[in-house]
């Protein structure tokens, strides 16, 4: 925007002079200090109305500006106390002129009475004057002092007219006080007022009297500081309403986003519902598949018992059978009532589902609401600073260009009074908060869903190990590819068995190492790691049977520094998948060794100082080791930070039958991080298996399992996760199920 040399008729926006009051152009135009104008005849009805209505107390009267809503004073005077724009009124009256020329040019001159074309127009006499008056104005010596104010009409139509031209024209004002005398002097006491001779011995005596000129440049000077200041932020100014103009859409793609995210949540959640109604459906339909082949079953074995003697025994055999079938009806029906049960219950999860989902989006939709609100409230806020910007820019523009001294000392004052709020207005930032607006964030649905696990009643089904035959299983291990990998010993040396969930061998690898436990975890994909007596470990490969291996004893205590104890040996081992790192455990040692998954020796931690005894078995829960410790029986966790683990907590014994169980032996978890726990009961020779929350702090469920169960692994097996339990000896897997809840 130019600030300088400006022509009102090429430049100045029609609507910079027009009246916000009657809409229509300017007369007598007045100015508040907030440089918003009006009529003075539409002002005056309005500080008339509000200086009649009545007020409380001493309160003083008020004005708000209709453009801007700032309130001013109202001087005591009503609208004759206000400033006369002088410069829009020189405008307004050339813009006036001008038309008046150009859409009637014959004119009554002022002189000769007769109505001819007009050529000139004093501004003196503040009239039009024909060609042979105009001349005699010019040349006679009586209006000498007229010549300066004399304006050829011709200069009109020029394109380099600028509002410079048409102030020097201009005689100074005349006197508020005296209307016949003109100003000479400007009191600064009052606001820069023009005043004549007369008034500096009246009302203005010993007040601050300045030369017009002089107060003028100063002024100019002022002024032209303040507009520099605003011609630096003039493009941050249509940067932030430019930005201000794209937020709502912004903020509307953002909440379509959130939509969408919502929308994909609901429906992975009604997936999930779906699974699990999948799920229990299969179990329903196992277990009545189930009693339909015990009834089959119990049937043909009376048949064939009471064959011979069907003849004879007929009616008590259909008695047999009627009751078998009454017993098996009973048997569906429950089944029957808890599958109905349980599909209740899911339609009750899906309408809870779908009225969380709508309480979410609506959620989404008033916070979305509320940002649009603000954005416009702020959107509304900075058009009127760009309003404001631009008004005082043109106004300012207008008042340099005229070098008006009379004008200056008006008007400079209060444009400088303006410029300052308005810079510190434009000059805040407003990004930040309208970021924020410009996206819209909604509490996750997977938050508002809590999931249960539990175990199953009792065992889905129980499997003998092909191959199991002589032999003591020590360790197993559900691999991702859904198999079992079970370690142990024989007669021969210790072996690798892989195995299905049916017991099953798929394959089986032996190591002439001597009869020494053998002890495995799942490391990546189809590779197992694994350690054996005294301070072996390798990887194992469960589809071609490819083992590598390493002592890995010379290599901890060289690097370490540490001599070796007597009867040291690898006793337990687990992987931490975040870090791809090998834990062992030591039998009798409180430290447990670190290794990269190439068997490299890393570091040596120090379990916690408070525990008494090793680790019997370990698994690693995410930064946390859990350790069923070898002499005390007690299973605890235990932070991996520093040199020496934390403790954190201990794991609640469960007591069962007002008995509490001695020892823990094996840990594991499962997909959510639930972890199970497999205890002995104390003073008799039963195993129980103890689930609890992912945090180890409640204990959620406890099942009675075979006296001989040694060691617990979990394994992901069409979709559905299970428990899997194997015995020492006997050579057997129970298989539980883990079912997973959605909780509304």
């Amino acid at each position: 925007m130019a600030f300088a040399n400006v022509s009102p008729l090429d430049d100045i926006d029609e609507r910079f002079l027009q009246c916000h009051i009657c809409l229509n152009r300017l007369k007598d135009p007045k100015i508040f200090p907030c440089l918003h104008h009006y009529c003075r005849n539409c002002l005056d009805k309005v500080l008339k109305k509000v200086l009649s209505e009545p007020t409380e107390g001493d309160e003083e009267k008020s004005f708000e500006c209709p453009v801007c809503r700032e309130k001013h004073q109202i001087p005591v005077n009503g609208v004759d106390g206000l400033k006369t724009d002088f410069n829009t009124k020189n405008i307004i009256e050339f813009i006036e002129l001008y038309d008046s020329v150009k859409y009637e040019p014959l004119r009554v001159c002022i002189h000769c009475n007769q109505k001819h074309k007009a050529t000139g127009y004093c501004f003196k006499c503040n009239d039009f004057l024909c060609e042979k008056c105009h001349d005699h104005h010019l040349n006679n010596p009586v209006l000498k002092d007229h010549r300066s104010h004399v304006f050829s009409l011709n200069e009109a139509e020029a394109k380099n007219f600028t509002v410079e031209k048409l102030a020097s024209l201009k005689e100074a004002p005349r006197c508020s006080k005296h209307p016949t005398k003109l100003s000479e002097l400007c009191c600064s006491t009052c606001r820069n007022l023009p005043i004549c001779m007369p008034c500096t011995y009246g009302a203005h005596k010993g007040h601050d009297l300045q030369e017009v000129s002089v107060l003028a440049e100063s002024e100019r000077e002022k002024l032209t500081t303040k507009v520099e200041e605003l011609r630096e932020n003039n493009e941050k100014v249509y940067e932030t309403q430019q930005m201000l103009s794209s937020a709502n859409e912004i903020l509307s793609r953002a909440a379509e986003t959130e939509t969408t995210k919502l929308q994909v949540e609901n429906d992975k959640e009604e997936n999930n519902i779906k699974m699990e109604q999948l799920s229990n459906r299969e179990i329903i339909t196992k277990e009545r598949k189930k009693v339909q082949e015990m009834l089959e079953e119990k049937l043909n074995k009376r048949k064939l018992e009471l064959d011979e003697e069907v003849k004879v025994a007929q009616d008590k055999y259909d008695r047999v059978c009627k009751e078998d079938r009454r017993q098996a009806d009973i048997l569906l029906a429950e089944l029957r009532k808890k599958d109905e049960a349980e599909n209740d219950e899911l339609l009750k999860k899906m309408e809870s589902l779908s009225a969380k989902f709508k309480e979410l989006f609506t959620s989404m939709q008033d916070e979305q609401q509320k940002r649009a609100t603000r954005i416009t409230e702020l959107t509304v806020h900075f058009n009127e600073i760009v309003r404001n910007f631009e008004n005082v820019t043109k106004m300012a523009s207008s008042v340099l260009a005229a070098k008006d001294d009379w004008t200056d000392v008006q008007c400079i004052p209060d444009i400088n009074t303006a410029i300052g709020p308005l810079v510190e207005e434009v000059r805040k930032d407003i990004t930040p908060e309208l970021k924020s607006l410009m996206t819209v964030k909604v509490k996750s649905l997977s938050s508002c869903v809590k999931r249960g696990v539990h175990i199953t009643e009792k065992e889905e089904y129980v499997v003998n190990i092909e191959g199991s035959g002589q032999q003591n299983i020590t360790d197993i291990t559900g691999s991702e590819t859904g198999s079992v990998v079970i370690t142990g010993i024989k007669k021969t040396g210790s072996f690798i068995s892989v195995n299905n969930t049916k017991g099953v061998q798929l394959r089986e690898d032996q190591f002439s190492s001597g009869s020494h436990w053998r002890f495995c975890s799942v490391l990546s994909g189809s590779s197992i790691v694994t350690a054996c007596y005294p301070s072996e470990i390798g990887v194992y490969d469960e589809k071609d049977g490819r083992y590598t291996r390493t002592d890995v004893g010379h290599n901890v205590y060289v690097t370490s520094g540490r001599n070796p104890p007597n009867g040291w040996y690898i006793y337990c081992l687990a992987v931490d998948h975040s870090n791809h790192n090998i834990i062992v455990g030591c039998d009798h040692q409180k430290e447990i060794d670190v290794f990269d998954r190439n068997m490299t020796y890393i570091n040596t931690l120090r379990l916690p100082y408070s525990r008494s005894g090793g680790p019997a078995y370990i698994a690693v829960h995410g930064t946390n080791l859990l350790v069923c410790e070898y002499s005390s029986g007690v299973a605890y966790a235990a932070a991996m930070t520093g040199s020496v683990c934390k403790q954190l907590y201990e794991f609640r014994k469960p007591n069962i039958s007002g008995k509490l169980c001695t020892k823990a032996f094996c840990v594991c978890l499962d997909k959510r991080s639930h972890i199970y726990l497999l205890w002995s009961q104390q003073s008799q020779p039963g195993r129980v298996i103890a689930q609890y929350t992912p945090d180890g702090q409640q204990l959620l469920t406890t099942r009675s399992v075979d006296n001989d169960a040694e060691c617990i692994t979990t394994v992901l097996t069409d979709k559905t996760e299970k428990l899997i339990i194997a015995t020492k000896s006997t050579g057997k897997l129970f298989i539980y199920g883990i079912l997973f809840d959605i909780i509304l």
